[in-house]
């Protein structure tokens, strides 16, 4: 017999969004351990885990129960888990000064890009520099290691090292990105008895990585998965934009002022594109180009349903649930450039006159440079794609905008470069 234990390094890449189920601060609230820091729990991450494998090798790893069965046969017909998975937790000599807890702002948008009343909430996220840190448990024999491990578990690690994992509401619009490190321990019975028995694999999970030994690495082998397409957008903003944070939430600024409403910024103070804005923005533009090429009608609205289930995974049917997105968008971080506050009066649109109480301050980033990546399941239709083409092609040329406010010249970009699978096509996409 034997008992094996991977302990799971996972370092964010982009801010976690995993609700506790209540809304005390927000409409959605972080999870948190006892120390009021964010953790990832087991069932979490059993749950990310087990969504890599088919239905029977999920069942093969983490268990089953058949109510149905169990309920006629008057039995208990389930599969005990393989795998003990533990949650995934910070140092513990991690504290708040360690993580930045910030409040992010959502609304829903019509078809031309607009406001949709009452659908505004907002949510927590964190950032941080600190790794979480798991264990996970194996007991087994030598034949159910190659079977359960060697040809299925480590495999999955192997690519999950390659391409990362992701926690939490709203992965596939850039939140919960995880890069991910894997080392493992053996032990073999009964030769290995007494030092199994003074070994503490919860509490070894925050030191293994410390304490290297040669031989334990799970390493990347590197493989690419055949399904998956990734284009890297490099873009530069021509002016202003604006992701915003509303007043409640804003600092009177150095020079004094106090603005309705701020630049979204993340742990580093830089402005930031989340990828739930990218997503909104392609989606409507998508639809844009859908109506300007001549579909109208019935046949104009049954291609948008079509393209919002099958692409972005929503639905507008009540009996259709929404799926996990085909296309998914990273968040942007802008680099360079410079806040620039305005000061607004609202104008009366029949005296242009200025209204009573109309008069407010928002400030918007200027300039500066990001990148974008989107990761295309390449399985959708040649005509999705070629959308999605002509939507990157669109950004270049200034008919593509991202943010409020595009109707006064905010948030023009223009594309720098465009690789796909990391070959340069940028000559292809930017429009001389």
């Amino acid at each position: 017999m034997k008992k094996i234990y991977y302990y799971l390094k996972l370092t964010q890449s982009s801010p976690l969004r995993l609700g506790n189920g209540g809304g005390e601060d927000t409409d959605s609230d972080l999870k948190t351990d006892g120390r009021n820091l964010p953790y990832i729990p087991g069932s979490s991450l059993a749950g990310v885990l087990r969504s890599g494998f088919s239905e029977t090798e999920s069942k093969l790893l983490f268990g089953d129960v058949d109510i149905e069965k169990s309920m006629r046969e008057k039995t208990n017909a389930a599969i005990q888990s393989r795998l003990a998975v533990s949650s995934a937790e910070l140092k513990p000599d991690a504290d708040m000064s360690d993580v930045i807890i910030s409040v992010r702002d959502g609304v829903g948008l019509d078809d031309w890009g607009q406001n949709i009343n009452k659908a505004k909430y907002d949510f927590q996220v964190v950032e941080t520099s600190q790794p979480y840190y798991a264990v996970i448990e194996w007991t087994g024999n030598e034949t159910e290691e190659k079977t359960e491990l060697t040809d299925l578990f480590e495999p999955f690690l192997d690519r999950a090292i390659n391409k990362g994992l992701s926690f939490g509401a709203r992965t596939s619009r850039g939140y919960g990105s995880m890069e991910i490190e894997v080392r493992k321990k053996s032990f073999s019975f009964p030769e290995q008895l007494a030092e199994w028995l003074d070994y503490h694999p919860m509490t070894e999970r925050f030191s293994h990585f410390d304490n290297k030994d040669p031989g334990e690495d799970i390493a990347c082998s590197d493989k690419a998965n055949e399904h998956i397409s990734i284009i890297d957008i490099g873009f530069a903003m021509r002016d202003g934009f604006n992701i915003r944070v509303q007043t409640s939430r804003t600092e009177t600024l150095p020079d004094g002022a106090v603005p309705d409403s701020i630049p979204l910024r993340n742990a580093e103070d830089n402005p930031v594109i989340p990828g739930t804005a990218w997503a909104g923005a392609f989606r409507h533009h998508m639809h844009r180009v859908l109506r300007e090429s001549g579909v109208t009608g019935n046949e104009y609205e049954n291609e948008i349903k079509r393209l919002d289930l099958e692409c972005f995974g929503m639905s507008s049917e009540k009996k259709q649930n929404h799926t996990k997105s085909k296309i998914c968008f990273s968040e942007s971080e802008i680099t360079g450039g410079a806040p620039n506050t305005v000061m607004h009066n609202a104008v009366d649109r029949f005296t242009a006159a200025t209204k009573n109480t109309g008069l407010f301050t928002n400030q918007v980033w200027v300039g500066g440079e990001g990148t974008l990546q989107i990761r295309i399941d390449s399985r959708i239709r040649e005509k999705d794609i070629k959308l999605l083409r002509l939507v990157i092609m669109d950004m270049g040329i200034g008919l593509f905008s991202i943010g409020g406010e595009a109707g006064i010249g905010r948030g023009m970009m223009q594309l720098i470069s465009v690789k796909i699978d990391s070959v340069d096509y940028t000559e292809e996409f930017i429009l001389k």
